[in-house]
């Protein structure tokens, strides 16, 4: 029953903090902003694909000048790896994880273990992810 409370309450600031805008970028900062707060992420961000080797970051909590930054998917492996199996996507021990091997040498100094990739989805298709 507690735990129902808190996610409630959860969900009650995230509305309230979404209604105080209309603006739909501030909406993403605002998203992204909570959802690290509430489950203690260092980072949380919102890309949308803009074809099969492109993305733009459309928000980002600890760097709200990402935005608009166009990223190269190859570059994400856990990424493409989401877009491949269409399912949201753990990666524990990021530092050692085979799948980031190509890519190791870039996140050797970034201070997180585990990455999670949740898709966005728009009717069948997946046009980005939440990570």
């Amino acid at each position: 029953m507690e735990q129902k409370k808190v996610d409630a309450g959860i969900i009650l600031d995230l509305s309230l903090a979404i209604a105080s805008t209309l603006n739909a970028a501030k909406i993403l900062q605002i998203i992204v902003a909570r959802i690290a707060e509430h489950v203690n992420m260092r980072r949380c961000s919102i890309v949308r694909f803009s074809d099969s080797s492109h993305g733009h970051v459309l928000a980002s909590n600890d760097d709200p000048s990402a935005k608009g930054l166009r990223i190269e998917l190859s570059r994400y492996p856990e990424l493409q790896e989401m877009i491949r199996t269409g399912r949201a996507f753990v990666v524990k021990d990021a530092k050692r994880h085979p799948l980031l091997a190509e890519v190791r040498e870039y996140i050797e100094d970034i201070d997180f273990d585990t990455i999670l990739v949740i898709p966005i989805h728009h009717e069948q298709e997946i046009i980005g992810a939440l990570f």
